[in-house]
């Protein structure tokens, strides 16, 4: 299953809403996706936000495209550090030695006078700090390539400059790099321990038995916290080993450091762990880190806590019950067969793309996903629905975009009764053949009734509503919202808001006698109506 989440996602979205949208390609689906993910990503080159073209820059060189060495070679002359960082990683990846040389360059000092002005002072922190991922990035793509660049980074006068070379030299195995780390374990300042444990889980390489010391017997919780974190990025079986003894620790931080260490980890040992945990009916957040964990791995959870959870008002322990329980399984294709079934009974028509008579079931199944506040989903997917199911694709593209600006209603609010909508309501035609079903014979399709426009409503943390409408519809359709006085607790100065995948605009205000909307809603489109009070007056909901 393919999420559309925070962090990589399905396709670059333009605008601050959908940073780091990253497609992670085999070998084969960067072929498939040629020139279309060239347009597609040139789209967003150009964005105004920084961070989203510093994604799609380190997209090019994931896709392994030579298509954009063009836009990443003009990349290189950002006014933002990290764009020219994430081109320059790209256009080495592609085989082009301007990437490597202006990498190194980005890790270089510009010299000039001594900052005299708070202002300039800032801006050389700004700069040294873009230093040190520039180090960090280059010892990640270039390696022994690289190693007399990042000993030259190892003399720079900037402290933070000189711990990212040498992170970068221990992890290529550069003997005494890692040594002023294994020095500040021991220093009498715990911020400088914590920093060093921080610096040798990034290394992952040397220091696990003066970690495990110190998650064990530091007498700092928060040293003991970031040992168990640098612990998790270790992969030999003696670091499983100290994390799960760390999920013993008295304190609760150092438990959640050591279940969120062991939740990143695939042994056996860490499934082991998570699955002892679980027996012994942990807290509610420990509970689901170690959930969360297991079913990132394919292992079977109860998912009670995480359905009561997505109840809660805690916005952090529902972002880990949303991994557990994740969001629709619409899908562009027949269902897959499972390896462990008889091969004789394959059908051959597996992962194939369902007939175009069945879109409108996918339609149905993105919609309830956003008003439902479900994550952003595809099951199934393949590169060629990119261009031969296209209108689909933009579809749960255009509702993901909206869901991931609009995250305080649709993950972090409070589920609400929608209002009251007229809409027309439509046959829709669906295929009932799944992994298991209709397989041997027995009925392959089924007819439902659904309203054009699907609806719900949504409260965030500070008193705002959000009416989410997401269309079915093929053609144009105007649908009547009512908003009666007094609806949600709302006072008359309420101001409505349109907001869709071309911007907001406001709507008046709801008035004394509320109010009866006509909205548009063009064919599959998202709408939300966001109810904007002058003051809140929400009780025990305001921010203030």
């Amino acid at each position: 299953m393919l999420l559309l989440a925070a962090g990589p996602a399905f396709l670059p979205m333009s605008a601050s809403a959908a940073k780091h949208a990253v497609v992670k390609s085999t070998a084969a689906v960067r072929a498939e996706l040629g020139r279309e993910a060239v347009a597609l990503l040139s789209s967003s080159g150009a964005d105004p936000d920084p961070e989203v073209r510093a994604s799609v820059a380190a997209t090019w060189g994931l896709l392994g495209n030579r298509a954009a060495v063009p836009f990443l070679k003009r990349a290189l002359a950002d006014a933002n550090p990290d764009v020219r960082i994430a081109a320059a990683a790209s256009l080495y990846r592609l085989g082009e030695v301007d990437g490597l040389t202006t990498l190194i360059d980005e890790t270089k000092t510009s010299g000039g006078a001594p900052p005299t002005t708070p202002a300039q002072e800032l801006r050389r922190m700004a700069r040294d700090a873009a230093r040190a991922r520039a180090v960090l990035k280059l010892g990640e793509i270039a390696g022994e390539n690289a190693r007399a660049a990042l000993k030259s980074a190892h003399e720079d006068p900037e402290g933070e400059v000189r711990d990212a070379a040498s992170i970068a030299l221990a992890r290529i195995g550069d003997a005494g790099a890692s040594a002023p780390f294994m020095a500040a374990i021991a220093d009498a300042d715990e911020a400088v321990r914590a920093s060093a444990a921080r610096s040798l889980g990034m290394i992952g390489r040397e220091g696990r038995d003066i970690l495990g010391k110190l998650a064990a017997s530091d007498a700092s919780v928060g040293v003991r916290a970031e040992a168990c974190a640098a612990l998790g990025f270790f992969t030999d079986p003696a670091s499983v080993e100290l994390l799960a003894a760390a999920l013993k620790e008295k304190s609760g931080r150092v438990r959640l450091a050591a279940a969120r260490a062991l939740a990143r980890r695939a042994e056996p040992g860490s499934t082991a762990a998570l699955k002892a945990l679980l027996e012994k009916a942990p807290p509610p957040e420990l509970a689901l880190i170690a959930q969360s964990g297991l079913a990132d791995r394919g292992e079977e959870v109860d998912l009670g806590l995480a359905d009561l959870t997505l109840g809660q008002g805690d916005p952090e322990l529902k972002s880990l019950a949303v991994r557990v329980t994740y969001g629709t399984y619409g899908s562009l294709t027949l269902p897959p067969y499972d390896d462990l079934w008889p091969a004789s009974k394959r059908p051959p028509t597996a992962m194939t793309l369902l007939d175009e008579k069945y879109a409108r079931q996918f339609h149905l199944e993105q919609a309830r996903m956003f008003v439902w506040g479900m994550q952003p989903t595809i099951a199934n997917f393949r590169p060629n629905q990119i261009t031969e199911r296209r209108r689909e694709i933009d579809y749960l593209i255009r509702l993901a975009k909206l869901r991931r600006g609009l995250r305080e209603y649709f993950q972090s609010g409070t589920f609400l009764r929608a209002p009251v909508v007229d809409v027309p309501n439509t046959d829709l035609l669906l295929s009932r053949i799944s992994i298991y079903a209709a397989r041997l014979g027995g009925p392959t399709e089924a007819h439902i009734t659904s309203p054009e426009v699907l609806t719900s409503a949504w409260r965030a943390a500070n008193g705002y509503i959000a009416v989410a409408l997401a269309g079915i519809n093929l053609q144009p359709r105007v649908v009547k919202v009512h908003l009666p006085p007094g609806i949600y607790g709302l006072p008359p100065s309420t101001v409505v808001v349109r907001i869709d995948e071309t911007g907001a605009r406001p709507l008046g205000t709801l008035g004394p006698t509320g109010r009866v909307l006509d909205v548009d809603v063009d064919a599959l489109q998202g709408v939300v109506l966001e109810l904007v009070p002058p003051t809140c007056r929400i009780p025990g909901r305001c921010q203030g």
